[in-house]
């Protein structure tokens, strides 16, 4: 399937499109179904990024991570996409898929709004990535910014 179906419902839509493309040789996730989600996603209204939002939390963990990259490049302003780049990676088990999610995990957490950090996703973020138990100074920087928002976040909490 090259095209997502054509719904009315267009977060059922990207579920089934990704799902029977789930197989698909790499190269074709990377210049054909990426392209594809990434434009389909731009293309959501208010209401449908809620319901996504609220919809992607219950996907199977392959579908999410076929997903992922979609975010990082998505121009949607009703879409939270960093922050559920970063919410992947948390809902992630799978060792490999981690490893390729970390890679752009610093990216992702810089570009999240400023403001609201939930001190629960922060701890959930920097566990996930100790688990991984990466030495590369990259990530270990990650972890200090994610102590320090918490620490932040316990002091500005109502």
């Amino acid at each position: 399937m090259n095209n997502i179906p054509n719904l009315e419902d267009k977060v059922e839509a990207i579920y089934l499109y990704v799902k029977n493309n789930l197989n698909d040789q790499g190269d074709n996730w990377e210049n054909l179904h990426g392209p594809n989600l990434e434009y389909y996603i731009n293309q959501l209204e208010q209401n449908e990024c809620e319901k996504f939002i609220a919809k992607i939390s219950i996907w199977e963990e392959d579908i999410l991570y076929k997903i992922a990259d979609s975010f990082l490049f998505s121009k949607n302003p009703n879409l939270k996409s960093y922050y559920l780049y970063c919410l992947i990676f948390i809902e992630t088990n799978d060792f490999e898929k981690l490893e390729y999610l970390i890679q752009n995990l610093t990216t992702a957490f810089n570009c999240l709004e400023k403001i609201n950090y939930e001190i629960n996703f922060l701890a959930k973020l920097k566990t996930k990535i100790e688990k991984l138990k990466t030495q590369e100074r990259e990530y270990i920087n990650l972890i200090d910014e994610i102590e320090k928002k918490i620490e932040l976040g316990k002091f500005n909490s109502p």
